[in-house]
């Protein structure tokens, strides 16, 4: 068995350019999916998508997983322990301008819908 999997569109070569971080925060995403047996698969590292609001994934400051097979506790629990742990690194939030290593959320689609609800993660420059 993997430690995770991606979209097909993810390109792995992308985590050569990610920030440090980043890099380290991705890896103990995955490990923390792997330790609580959920599944792992990355939606996005650096690539174009609309709806962006920020440069961070371009910049290689941030990774979207997918959601899918989480239950609300598993997200509730994942959102304290990063955000709590990671705090240090952690990208300032522009809706409340407090840091948070994890976001779950729903991105706003330039036509005005919103995409898959998904996991969002991100360190300062």
């Amino acid at each position: 068995m993997s430690l995770f999997s991606k979209k097909d569109e993810v390109n792995l070569d992308d985590l050569m350019e990610l920030h440090p971080n980043m890099l380290g925060l991705l890896y103990s995403f995955i490990m923390y999916c792997n330790f609580k047996g959920l599944p792992c698969k990355i939606t996005s590292l650096k690539e174009e998508a609309a709806g962006r609001v920020s440069r961070s994934h371009i910049e290689g400051r941030a990774a979207d997983f997918s959601s899918r097979g989480f239950s609300t506790d598993d997200i509730d629990d994942f959102l304290i322990h990063f955000n709590k742990k990671y705090e240090d690194i952690a990208a300032i939030s522009a809706k409340d301008l407090k840091p948070r290593a994890l976001v779950y959320h729903r991105a706003k689609l330039p036509d005005g819908s919103f995409g898959a609800a998904h996991f969002h993660l991100q360190v300062k420059p």
